[in-house]
């Protein structure tokens, strides 16, 4: 096993290595200096996901874990930034750097340039059911040589530590990996020493010392592989109060014996499950400031619906007269990235360089090669001459369907051997000639491309600069486009260049354009723009006066679009009047009507309306307009909520209605909507009213929408903003009692989140805030829901304390809102200690309450919960009627969260009852409802119940995979209350898949945890399936004991599953009746 890390292709590329200490090499010399241990931290959090996009918070969690600053996102900015001017030092490599993808960065690269993930590569590629033995030894070799130390080792905290045990832990399995396979080989010299070398790290891993014994009997040297049994028994006994497993225990009597070791436990590296060909994803990474091209985006809709028909169908994309940086790339990319889920073979990507500036055209049999690699030929596997490999490329691809796109070919002959067999491909080709032989014999087609349109180049310089400074200096950004000709490069080198000096107004970048010596050479193209404040001012002047003045004020309007009735509220206007003068503006080209009764119009119209209010209209005038706005958005948020959850007893219920006539809240459904539509707006003029602080209603409206999006899963990704906005208005105003629900709100969001610590902390302080200020009601709702998260922290007595306290607050106060939700949480925790008679009570009394005070909320969960204690009584029909109810009562009230939790359980459902499609079919539902509300918890609970089925169904490999995934993320957020259940799952699929130490382990831990925590049904599974275990390895004694444990706690929950628990000991009887028969 070699201890030297291996260059990559001898030095030629850039790599990234995390196995060790954090560096980047680069032509086979080590980038000097990193940065801060933050900012390598910043690296390696995203080259574990490269090529992927990794979310921001999930950044900020890596690096700060729980204690991020409260400037976290800008000291990330700050982070990236230096981070990527030193890894665009980086030589083989240009613009190697992260870059800025939706919600977050992706470090832009192959995978295969991180030392971790070529790592999993090479061990993955190892375990091939088809390989030599010799070719696994050199696999494991190299995959092996690529740890250089304790991984991450110049990083602190603890995603780092956690990365470390993980890691460590795969390289352990590598090692026991290789050496079995040199045993196979007869290389046990070999092993001897590096196993040794390893054991020494890891005492008391049981494989190791198996495979060190095995060496050394081969060897010869049988006393000491006796010596190290005896050693090792004996540290196990000291350490964890356990004796050695069956492997360890099987092997040391056949050395006794002096028996051959070949009967033992096999060597052979588990096989896993056929696995398809690899879906080749080739496509570089998607520009998220791509612009404009409907016209051509349609014509390549209809080319792709028209290949379907006539086979491969040859998109060509070039420009009049071959003009360079037109945007032939950018368009086929965006259309490709698009309608890539269109192709389910994959996608094929290669620059052919046909105008490379270096002038050398990518070889035909470079880019072959690189497209039979994607489609999972081995290097030794592809022919040598092109024509061999060509004919083995259209084979490949004949029965497939692939998206294939050639960028910037040269001519016809430079791409004909790339073009694949397959009638259910689609070829886009891009090039700066017409390329008419293709034309010809191939039937492609032609899109030529022009230069941009006026509002495409618009558009491109906004997505590049931001609104702000675009709609800084009108004039000098239409003087922009006209320079440049609306060609898109160069509007984006501009734009790089403005970038670069934010200081600098744009007008600077004007007058040195205006200068010919200056000017880039693809800007002499002399073509002219039209003034878009001409056009502007046209069009206004000739408005009524009514139109002129509600144009200046949707200016105004903070957020993206403004409806009907709240432009009626804006202008004070009756809505007839205002539909009408909506209207003229329409028909002016304005406004835009995107929705019927929504307006919107362009970024640079809205700064043209600002500029004209600020010249045209009084400060008093411009004040009462947008006063009257927040107005209209508090009432009819209130209004809302009304028919979204219960009709009293609530914080929103002083809140006036707003007037019948200018309302657009008419029942349950328009509410929903409502919502769903203003969204964006309510945040929007939430954070104008917070800046502006002159709106004493500010953190009630807040704190509203945070009610809609934290209980009823709506959107979290907006609550964290929101609950900003709301906290700081209620401190500001001094408002305690708001401060209080905002406190509480924000705890349920970090609740959500998964930062538990961060819940009880804000739960706490409501808590304390609620004390001073004598507000028993609210401080029974924070008492509440830090209960919750004691709850699922496996802190089932405190978690008690916290709802009996809050039950007779809530009680003591008359609080009925408040006493169901504790209601609800105390029988979360009598159910998971067993109590079910106790819980069910719990979840009635909640429900029917719920009922009375018209709290759908409250009674759709509580019917959730209740038939999860169906469910484990065996009561099936009853759990399905239960959670059916929960779901429809969800839905109509548009409740995402409960809706996933009932869904869920629903599909636990028809697990226990066999019907894994239509389980699979809720889970997934489910899974996906988590992912949207961002709810960490749910989503952990559902990957591990798609496990389960997994299970079921035979795919042991993926149940396991999914067990894992589940149990780490549990652990990440401190989840104990989850992890019981699924060490137990996991044991399950272990134990079905065959690997018996494996499930043992988890057996064992499932139990310890589940009777620290007092959890008696996941002790019970323990147990049982530590009897199963004792059954697998014929410890017919230790099974009995064990089943015996299982079946009095199952009869004493009362459950169906001390029927299964039976089975099992009726077989043990049965076993020892025959063996007492002989």
């Amino acid at each position: 096993m070699p201890g030297l890390a291996r260059r990559v292709g001898g030095g030629e590329v850039v790599e990234i290595r995390l196995l060790g200490v954090v560096e980047v090499w680069d032509r086979g010399r080590r980038l000097p200096d990193l940065g801060t241990p933050q900012q390598r931290a910043v690296l390696a959090a995203l080259a574990v996901d490269a090529g992927r996009p990794v979310m921001l918070q999930t950044l900020i969690d890596r690096i700060w874990d729980q204690a991020a600053p409260v400037a976290a996102r800008p000291a990330l900015y700050a982070h990236i930034s230096r981070l990527r001017k030193t890894l665009n030092q980086a030589e083989t490599v240009p613009q190697a750097g992260p870059v800025r993808q939706a919600g977050g960065y992706a470090l832009d690269i192959d995978p295969d340039s991180v030392d971790l993930h070529r790592f999993h590569r090479l061990t993955t590629a190892a375990r091939h059911s088809e390989l030599l033995v010799a070719e696994q030894v050199r696999l494991l070799n190299e995959a092996l040589g690529l740890w250089r130390g304790l991984p991450l080792a110049d990083l602190p905290g603890e995603w780092a530590a956690r990365m470390r045990e993980d890691w460590n832990q795969q390289r352990l399995d590598g090692t026991v990996a290789w050496a079995r396979a040199e045993l196979r080989l007869g290389h046990y010299d070999e092993v001897i020493g590096p196993v040794r070398e390893l054991l020494s790290e890891h005492p008391l891993t049981e494989p190791l010392t198996a495979i060190l014994m095995r060496a050394l009997v081969a060897a010869g040297r049988d006393s000491e592989a006796l010596d190290r049994y005896s050693l090792t028994r004996s540290r196990l006994g000291d350490e964890l109060g356990s004796d050695p497993g069956p492997e360890l225990r099987a092997l040391h009597a056949a050395i006794l014996r002096g028996e051959p070791l070949s009967s033992a436990k096999s060597t052979l590296i588990p096989e896993p499950a056929p696995m398809r060909p690899p879906v080749p994803r080739q496509l570089p990474a998607h520009t998220p400031r791509f612009a404009g091209r409907a016209n051509e985006l349609a014509e390549l809709e209809t080319l792709l619906e028209k290949s379907t028909q006539d086979g491969v169908a040859t998109v060509v994309i070039t420009a009049i007269n071959g003009t360079a940086g037109v945007g032939k790339t950018a368009l086929a990319l965006h259309w490709a990235h698009h309608v890539a889920e269109r192709f389910p073979d994959g996608q094929l990507y290669v620059n052919l360089r046909g105008f490379d500036p270096t002038g050398t055209p990518a070889r035909p049999g470079e880019s072959l090669r690189g497209f039979l690699h994607g489609l999972g030929v081995h290097p030794e596997q592809i022919p040598t001459t092109v024509d061999a490999q060509a004919a083995l490329y259209r084979s490949l691809t004949a029965e497939r369907r692939l998206l294939v796109v050639l960028d910037n070919a040269r001519d016809a002959e430079h791409l004909r051997p790339l073009l694949p067999a397959g009638p259910g491909c689609l070829v886009v080709v891009t090039s700066r000639n017409q390329l008419a032989g293709l034309t010809a014999q191939e039937g492609a087609r032609l899109i030529t491309l022009d230069v941009l349109t006026a509002e495409d180049a618009l558009a491109l310089l906004t997505r590049h600069l931001g609104h702000d400074r675009v709609a800084a200096d009108p004039d000098a950004v239409t003087e922009l486009i006209e320079q440049c000709a609306r060609l898109p490069l160069a509007l984006a080198i501009v734009a790089a260049r403005a970038t670069t000096y934010p200081s600098f107004a744009l007008r600077v970048l004007v007058k040195e354009l205006s200068d010919a010596s200056t000017r880039l050479a693809s800007l002499d193209t002399g073509d002219a723009t039209t003034s878009i404040r001409t056009v502007f001012s046209w069009s206004y002047d000739h408005l009524s006066a009514e139109a002129r003045r509600m144009f200046r004020l949707f200016g105004l309007h903070p957020g993206p679009h403004i409806a009907l009735f709240a432009a009626a509220r804006l202008a004070d206007l009756d809505p007839a009047r205002t539909r009408e003068t909506l209207d003229e503006l329409v028909q002016a080209q304005l406004l835009m009507q995107f929705t019927p009764g929504r307006y919107t119009c362009h970024d640079l119209l809205r700064a043209y309306a600002v500029n004209l209010s600020a010249a045209h209209d009084p400060e008093d005038d411009r004040s009462s307009a947008i006063t009257r706005l927040f107005d209209h958005y508090l009432q009819t948020t209130a209004s809302a909520m009304r028919f979204i959850h219960h009709p009293k007893d609530q914080y929103w219920s002083d809140v006036p209605p707003p007037a019948e006539s200018a309302s657009p809240i008419a029942d349950l459904a328009t509410a929903d909507a409502w919502f769903t539509a203003e969204r964006v707006n309510l945040s929007a003029i939430i954070a104008h009213a917070v800046t502006r602080g002159s709106y004493p209603d500010t953190a009630r409206l807040a704190v509203i929408l945070l009610f809609r999006c934290v209980e009823l899963g709506d959107n979290y990704a907006d609550s964290l903003t929101i609950y900003s906005h709301a906290l700081r208005a209620a401190q500001d105003a001094g408002d305690h009692a708001t401060e209080v629900y905002a406190l509480t709100y924000i705890g349920i969001a970090h609740w959500q989140r998964g930062h538990y610590e961060q819940a009880i902390n804000h739960h706490e302080h409501a808590i304390t805030v609620s004390r001073e200020i004598g507000n028993p009601v609210t401080e029974a709702l924070a008492l509440s829901y830090l209960g919750l998260v004691h709850w699922r922290q496996g802190n089932y007595r405190l978690a008690t304390e916290d709802h009996q306290h809050a039950l007779l607050l809530a009680r003591g106060n008359d609080s009925a809102a408040a006493e169901a939700i504790t209601l609800n949480f105390l029988g979360l925790v009598h159910s998971q200690q067993g109590q079910y008679s106790v819980a069910i009570e719990r979840y009635q009394s909640a429900a029917a309450i719920g009922r009375r005070i018209g709290d759908r909320v409250v009674e759709a969960f509580a019917m959730n919960n209740c038939g999860v204690v169906h469910r484990r009584q065996g009561r099936y029909e009853l759990a399905t009627e239960q959670h059916r109810r929960s779901i429809a009562i969800s839905r109509d009230i548009g409740d995402r969260m409960g809706e996933a939790f009932a869904l869920n359980n629903l599909g636990v459902v028809h697990i226990q009852q066999g019907h894994y499609g239509p389980a699979v079919e809720h889970l997934q539902q489910a899974l996906a409802a988590f992912r949207e509300t961002g709810f960490v918890l749910g989503e952990t609970l559902a990957t591990n119940n798609i496990g389960i089925v997994l299970c079921r169904q035979g795919h042991y490999a993926q149940a396991a995979e999914h067990h894992r995934q589940a149990l780490a993320a549990a652990r990440d957020i401190g989840d104990r209350a989850a992890e019981p259940q699924m060490l137990n799952n996991l044991g399950e699929s272990c134990l079905a898949s065959g690997f018996l130490d494996q499930a043992r382990i988890n057996y064992m831990a499932a139990l310890a945890l589940a009777t620290e925590l007092g959890d008696p049904y996941e002790q019970a599974h323990a147990c049982h399936g530590a009897a199963k275990y004792d059954l697998a390895v014929g410890d017919r004694l230790q099974a009995q004991r064990h089943v015996r444990q299982a079946l009095a706690l199952f009869v004493d929950l009362d459950v169906p599953d001390a029927n299964a628990a039976r089975d099992t000991l009726a077989t043990l009887d049965r076993s020892r009746a025959a063996q007492n028969g002989h």
